[in-house]
């Protein structure tokens, strides 16, 4: 405690430095002392406290403006904002060239007319439509590596098909699509397509009884085609989804149609036990890979009307993609990033050519590499063969490539090209690398049983590995 001392008839400040209160809600404390000097005397102390603003009525009454007329009519101002409605309708103002052109080579775009497939096309559609008339359960499986126009056709069968319904020339049926590669376990596949048909949320246990009672009891309803792209995704061990689908094809009442599409050339043993019944009809079709004249084909077909490539640039394109993906869906992506090119150029530069050329198509090409194929460039030798043994091992007519295939083809290609052979524990820690920076989806299990996959696009992979002259010809195989 401070003490601060003066003369007779003066204050005597004490300030205490454990008091909790703050300088801004009180004054000091102030200690008055008496007249006279004698210590005996008490000292009284009187504590300023903060004044309240009190609350009072005012003397005079406020003065209240009178409520007059405005001498002119005020109009309200149009928004400035174009409404809703409006800005959903699409632009009247006419497209470019190059506008056309990416519209056209749109992987979206399907079009009317699918070129170099109309007798795949012919088989699939009598196929279905005779299914439809007869009010039968039918099966098409479809094979063929991707890009090769399997989901193109099916879906232009099945629009062409309800065209006919419209015209009354052919009785309703509901068409149902589910991607197995989007249905994780597979057992969500039986929600899923209970929810595009009835648009109702039940979980897959309740689905897939709801679905089977369904087929399993006589009624009027329309047929139904369901779609299965990625078929082979949800072809797993001890898993009866796909035995399911197939099986109620094969009800009496089931009215029921699937299309299984995969990229796997084989139909594995499990599922053709089923199609010993008699009552089931099995069709198998496969696409083969598009040659060099039919990308060429395919590629003028969507560039109708649009004069913006040179005849030596779609040959280069078709020649390109056909040895290495023979994917038309890597053609069409290749060419539409080219008209943007050429459409830079010739805003820059107006003496440039004002067609795409094979230079543009190069630089197109650099610019379609994706972020997984810069990586897998800059991986080791080792995990390339790693990848070019799945690669190889995804090509032949094998269902789950499991972990041993990978690793007896990995010491089969060491002994062919006289590289020294690894160890086991060196091939599983080269895929366990892969599978930790996602390139390849390998079971955690650590068993040489798990099943090993693409995660990264097959396709960058496979384009890497043609640019390495020591995988080139062996990813031709």
């Amino acid at each position: 405690m401070v003490v601060e001392t003066r003369s007779a008839k003066k204050t005597v400040v004490v300030r205490n430095r454990y008091t909790e209160v703050s300088d801004d809600e009180y004054d000091d404390e102030e200690y008055i002392e008496s007249g006279k000097e004698s210590e005996d005397e008490p000292i009284v102390l009187k504590r300023k406290r903060k004044t309240s603003q009190r609350i009072t009525t005012p003397t005079k009454p406020t003065k209240q403006g009178k409520v007059t007329t405005p001498s002119t009519v005020r109009v309200k101002s149009v928004s400035q904002i174009t409404p809703l409605a409006l800005r959903l309708q699409p632009t009247n103002k006419p497209q470019s060239c190059y506008d056309r052109a990416r519209l056209m080579l749109r992987l979206e775009e399907v079009p009317d007319f699918l070129p170099c497939r109309e007798k795949e096309y012919k088989l699939i559609y009598d196929k279905v439509k005779s299914a439809l008339e007869q009010f039968s359960g039918h099966r098409i499986f479809i094979s063929g590596q991707p890009g090769t126009g399997k989901t193109a056709t099916v879906r232009q069968v099945v629009r062409n098909l309800q065209k006919k319904v419209k015209k009354k020339e052919l009785v309703p049926f509901d068409f149902v699509e589910i991607n197995g590669m989007e249905l994780k376990p597979p057992e969500r596949a039986y929600a899923s397509v209970w929810e595009k048909l009835t648009g109702d949320l039940v979980s897959a246990k309740d689905a897939e009884s709801l679905l089977s009672r369904i087929f399993n009891a006589p009624s009027k309803r329309n047929p139904i085609v369901l779609m299965i792209d990625e078929f082979d995704s949800l072809v797993k061990k001890h898993n009866k989804v796909i035995y399911n689908f197939l099986n109620w094809t094969t009800l009496l009442n089931s009215h029921f149609i699937v299309i299984a599409l995969t990229n796997r050339i084989d139909l594995p043993v499990t599922m053709l036990s089923v199609s010993s019944d008699s009552r089931m009809g099995l069709d198998r079709f496969t696409f083969a890979p598009y040659t060099h004249a039919e990308l060429t084909t395919i590629i003028r077909s969507r560039l109708k009307g649009i004069n913006l490539f040179t005849n030596e640039a779609v040959e280069f394109t078709a020649r390109k993609v056909s040895s290495i993906t023979q994917d038309a869906r890597n053609a069409l992506c290749i060419c539409s990033r080219a008209v943007g090119i050429l459409e830079s150029l010739m805003k820059g530069d107006s003496t440039s050519n004002d067609k795409v050329t094979i230079e543009i198509i190069k630089e197109a090409i650099k610019k379609t590499i994706t972020p997984w194929s810069r990586y897998i460039k800059k991986c080791s030798f080792q995990a390339k063969l790693f990848l070019c043994c799945l690669c190889l091992l995804r090509k032949s007519e094998k269902g789950e490539i499991e972990y041993k295939d990978v690793a007896e083809k990995y010491i089969k290609l060491c002994k062919g090209k006289g590289i020294p052979q690894p160890t086991y524990t060196e091939i599983s820690n080269i895929a366990y690398d892969l599978a930790s920076s996602s390139i390849v989806i390998m079971d955690p299990n650590g068993d040489v049983y798990a099943t090993v996959n693409f995660n990264a696009n097959e396709e960058d992979v496979q384009i890497v590995l043609s640019d390495d002259p020591f995988f080139c010809n062996m990813i031709k195989l």
